[in-house]
């Protein structure tokens, strides 16, 4: 039996191909669209692209189609026709660090005119929940033990952390379509189709002060760049830089 808690804690796909079929396109839009997905986060920036939060009303708009269930299934593991992009999913990963507190975020480090920071680095709104309040603690807290916990995506990451302890959610994109019944094989498709690999996290997990979004291109899995976040983290949080990579072996070099 798998529980929303082991779903997020082992990336079970299964889980939430059953959760968005029971919840639905329009409901999922709805919600979705609380954590600024489908929209420009209004970052101090030109040429912000706000990619797509699909809904029934958006296909038969854009595509001139009706929405089908089985649709669902892709876009509740964050495939399919919904598109995100890095800043977004900061964005939505500072907002379930700060318990639903909507933050923009921005680039500006400092100007001239104190106005400018007025509505800089505070909360425009909070995202509506009925729910039990202490739903958002339980979330980041699933999150803790993707990194600290038993069976976690991305526990290598969280091996020996000193000092705090971080929070994530592994994730992969992928580029390749595969037929059906036909197998993914990383050997055979070339590595201009692998997967892309995401990781997105905040820390402290318990006081969150810093959210971070990875994303590499054909990086395969969400849990072999998990390690940049917990660099970044390092040095936010203690101050220090991870260590130089190793030299290469002579057999692990091009020559």
């Amino acid at each position: 039996m798998v529980d929303l808690h082991k779903a997020i804690v082992e990336s079970c796909d299964t889980y939430f191909y059953q959760l968005s079929d029971r919840m639905g396109v329009d409901r999922f839009h709805d919600w979705m669209k609380n954590f600024g997905f489908g929209a420009k986060t209004g970052i101090d920036l030109v040429n912000e692209k706000a990619a797509t939060l699909p809904s029934v009303q958006w296909k038969r708009e854009r595509l001139k189609a009706p929405w089908y269930r089985g649709e669902m299934m892709s876009v509740g593991i964050g495939q399919g026709y919904f598109t995100t992009t890095p800043l977004q999913l900061a964005m939505a990963t500072a907002i379930l660090a700060n318990g639903g507190n909507h933050i923009r975020p921005h680039l500006l480090k400092a100007a001239s005119n104190t106005n400018a920071f007025d509505n800089i680095n505070k909360s425009d709104h909070k995202v509506p929940y009925a729910g039990d309040s202490a739903d958002w603690e339980r979330m980041k807290m699933s999150m803790r033990d993707v990194v600290h916990g038993p069976g976690g995506t991305a526990r290598a990451t969280g091996y020996k952390v000193q000092g705090y302890e971080m929070a994530g959610k592994t994730g992969t994109a992928q580029v390749k379509g595969i037929k059906q019944g036909a197998k993914y094989d990383e050997a055979t498709v070339g590595e201009r189709f692998w997967d892309h690999a995401w990781f997105i996290g905040f820390a402290p997990a318990d006081k969150p002060k810093i959210a971070v979004v990875v994303l590499v291109e054909n990086g395969k899995h969400g849990s072999s760049v998990a390690p940049i976040a917990r660099a970044l983290f390092d040095f936010e949080l203690l101050g220090k830089l991870p260590p130089p990579p190793a030299p290469p072996t002579p057999e692990a070099s091009d020559e």
